[in-house]
């Protein structure tokens, strides 16, 4: 705050000039916290993806002293874990009051597929659905500590590619089930039974253990 000079009197007439008086700031508002990355939609990212925290503190008073996230900002975000994470950010001003802001996102695996889901199966066969957990990177993260369910199975469509896949009989599964043999550390599979299913696109949704986002995956059956 710029000061201003002003002549000081006494009662018996005797003036003398004060001030100014500089250096005075006021500022009642704290600092105003930017949150680009990650976003106010909880978004989220996979699992080892490589995201840029961004972020950034203003102040129309005193003007900013401190403005700390979890990261950096320009740093990646933690992404070395499936889960729900929260990111924050911290801010101050020359006065002393001071700011904060959190954001949430999710860490997701990533899915392989290790069958072709444009080619279709015959009604009242049996097509094994495989597939690895991977990271960003399409590392294989498979491991039999981590459980996948199947969540429920939908027909989306009555049209199919025309191509046909045959594959060997196999006893049915009613879930998903580690396999070592599948991938490059172990992967998952269902053998799933298609009798009584008709002509169509079909969408499978499963769940992945400590994972927040629901997964899908698709397969085709021809009459």
């Amino acid at each position: 705050m710029q000061g201003v000079a002003a002549a000081v009197c006494d009662v018996a007439g005797n003036c003398s000039n004060a001030g100014p008086i500089s250096g005075i700031m006021v500022a009642r508002r704290p600092p105003v916290i930017t949150i680009t990355t990650p976003g106010s939609n909880n978004p989220s990212y996979l699992l080892n993806q490589a995201v840029a925290a961004n972020y950034s503190c203003t102040d129309g008073g005193s003007g900013v002293t401190t403005c700390t996230g979890t990261v950096p900002s320009g740093s990646n975000l933690n992404t070395s874990a499936v889960g729900a994470e929260t990111f924050s950010v911290n801010a101050t001003d020359n006065v002393g009051n001071a700011s904060n802001q959190s954001e949430s996102y999710s860490v997701s695996y990533n899915i392989c597929l290790l069958y072709d889901p444009t080619k279709a199966v015959e009604s009242n066969a049996t097509i094994p659905i495989k597939f690895d957990l991977c990271d960003a990177n399409s590392a294989d993260v498979s491991s039999s500590a981590i459980a996948v369910n199947l969540a429920g199975i939908q027909q989306i469509s009555t049209t199919t590619s025309g191509e046909i896949a045959a594959y060997p009989a196999a006893a049915p599964d009613a879930n998903f089930r580690y396999s070592s043999d599948l991938g490059t550390t172990g992967g998952y599979i269902m053998n799933l039974s298609t009798q009584g299913y008709a002509a169509g696109t079909y969408q499978i949704t499963f769940t992945v253990a400590n994972d927040p986002i629901p997964h899908s995956m698709q397969f085709e059956v021809s009459q």
